[in-house]
């Protein structure tokens, strides 16, 4: 079995939701991740170290979205047990994890821009050239990598899946809370006034605006909400780049 890829028989078989031995949440896109890291092998077999990059790139988009899973499950199980109103321990713990969920998150996207690059490296060398260390770190980076498989292969329907997830809320919202959360700590959760006997439960999250973020209130229907849309938005960028063809 090759390292960080489902093994052959797998990918000839119904997929099994278990990756490494870990087990793998439903709404991850297992078929397209097989088929993806049979294309990755494909691209990659002339060059051992591309193909080390590559499958890590796509097990770390596996390893954080079964994170992302696992948080989301946590974060719910602790809101359940909550009785009435968050003491400060509450709110630490919360705030804490939802930093990692929005890290995690991000980095389920940006781990399969990176594989994707690395593909596109091996379809058309001239134009992106592996070897360059340099280069690898700058045509990697997120804001780059529509220009980079624009240049390598004119690919307009992975520059398209690209440009549906920078325009969404979410991908805007964990950026931006993500990029807040780094230097400061989210807005107190928001404190209503209720004079009834037997007040409702608050919002799973519920935190108030700041300067750079807007107001997060969400109840746990729509927390869950974020997996299908990670799932969808992953499936299409490994279906668009299982696609990749060397240039002749």
């Amino acid at each position: 079995m090759h390292n960080g890829v489902l093994g052959e028989k797998m990918a000839k078989t119904e997929p099994k939701m278990e990756f490494w031995g870990l087990e793998v949440p439903t709404e991850y896109p297992i078929t397209e991740h097989v088929t993806y890291s049979e294309k990755g092998k494909e691209l990659t077999a002339e060059n051992r170290e591309a193909w080390i990059e590559f499958s890590r790139g796509i097990k770390a988009t596996a390893y954080r979205f079964i994170a992302f899973k696992e948080l989301i499950l946590q974060m719910e199980t602790k809101w359940a047990a909550l009785e009435l109103y968050p003491d400060h321990r509450y709110l630490f713990e919360q705030e804490r994890d939802l930093l990692s969920l929005f890290v995690f998150g991000v980095s389920a996207i940006e781990s399969t821009y990176y594989s994707l690059y690395v593909l596109a490296t091996q379809a058309n060398p001239t134009a992106l050239e592996f070897g360059d260390i340099k280069g690898r770190k700058w045509g990697s980076d997120p804001r780059q990598i529509k220009k980079q498989i624009k240049s390598a292969l004119g690919n307009v329907s992975i520059i398209a899946a690209i440009r549906s997830i920078e325009r969404s809320a979410n991908w805007r919202d964990w950026n931006q809370y993500r990029n807040q959360m780094f230097h400061s700590v989210a807005s107190p959760r928001t404190h209503r006034l209720n004079v009834s006997s037997n007040p409702p439960k608050p919002n799973i999250l519920d935190y108030g605006p700041t300067w750079c973020t807007p107001a997060l209130l969400k109840n746990s229907w729509q927390f869950q909400e974020y997996l299908p849309w990670l799932s969808s938005k992953i499936a299409r960028l490994m279906a668009e780049g299982s696609k990749i063809e060397k240039n002749a």
